[in-house]
């Protein structure tokens, strides 16, 4: 599965996986990828949380090869469904996907080290990527669920009242 930001290198991946009918491909919404690929299919945009969910929860891999950033709230989704993520290192990326334990951090705009990550998270045994799906969901929950990120925007305007009240 694979978000649309980076949609040249999502393209060069899935023509790499061309005569590989172990690796299959979903794009969920207009399809953009253009590739006579056979283990590639385009499901329907969807507006039911639950079914993206469903979605994101089947994947082995969450593709996200985007050129820029500033939260990726993709990945986050992904993650929060267990789903390990294979992206770039840019802006915000690494406080999200740790490298090698809830994903694969690629160097930017570097696609055989994208395609590096892809085969790194395949080729995980059935325990390891269990333990990389776990971290990834547990690294959501722990750091950017809605109960966390509403605590911290409270301590932070908490913080800025107090200084402007003593200033």
């Amino acid at each position: 599965m694979f978000g649309i930001k980076g949609l040249s290198d999502s393209n060069k991946i899935v023509n790499h996986y061309i005569d590989n009918n172990d690796v299959f491909f979903v794009e969920i919404g207009d399809p953009h990828i253009k590739t006579e690929n056979k283990n590639y299919v385009c499901l329907p945009l969807t507006q039911n949380r639950n079914l993206f969910a469903k979605y994101l929860s089947s994947a082995d891999i969450f593709l996200n090869p985007t050129q820029a950033d500033s939260f990726s709230l993709l990945c986050a989704e992904a993650m929060s469904c267990s789903t390990p993520v294979v992206t770039y290192n840019v802006d915000a990326i690494p406080e999200i996907v740790m490298h090698k334990k809830t994903g694969y951090v690629a160097e930017h705009n570097n696609i055989n080290d994208l395609k590096r990550g892809v085969e790194y998270i395949l080729n995980l045994s059935k325990d390891s990527h269990n333990n990389m799906s776990q971290n990834a969901r547990k690294r959501i929950v722990n750091n950017f669920s809605n109960e966390k990120m509403y605590k911290k925007y409270l301590e932070l305007y908490n913080t800025l009242l107090h200084s402007k009240n003593e200033g």
